[in-house]
């Protein structure tokens, strides 16, 4: 079982002040009332500077952990934006298309654009609509 004392021998061994190691032998005997007291007070003193040192260390911590989640709820917010104009967008296509007499989805509207893309073809975009340059377009009517 560990005690006080044996948390007190770890300390000294860890701050090793030569001083202060001097009474580690005397203070794991359970004499701690022969310790000198200016090592006593050297000793508490070396406990609240560690202790406020991890207090201070702590806060900036808090601050860290905070900013981080709020720049991870803004990240999920402009997510969310993006994700709904997408929605409208696609939405917006699909009305388009179907006012137009044409009854393709969104979805077949956007394939095609991303296989004009992928194959290369250089189009302008007129009226939201893209337009091939090439003879053959791969957005022909069905």
């Amino acid at each position: 079982m560990v005690n006080w004392r044996e948390y007190l021998c770890d300390f000294l061994e860890m701050i090793n002040i030569p001083q202060l190691r001097h009474y580690e032998g005397t203070i794991k005997r359970g004499h701690y009332c022969l310790v000198d007291a200016n090592a006593k007070l050297e000793i508490l003193c070396e406990l609240v500077n560690r202790a406020l040192e991890t207090a201070i260390f702590r806060e900036k911590l808090d601050e860290f952990i905070e900013q981080r989640q709020e720049l991870g709820a803004s990240k999920r917010e402009q997510a969310l934006e993006e994700g709904r104009k997408r929605r409208e967008q696609k939405e917006r296509l699909k009305a388009d298309s179907e006012s137009n007499g044409n009854h393709l989805n969104g979805a077949d509207i956007l394939s095609n654009n991303n296989h004009i893309k992928q194959n290369g073809h250089v189009g302008k975009k007129i009226n939201g609509e893209i337009e091939s340059s090439r003879q053959d377009s791969s957005l022909g009517k069905r």
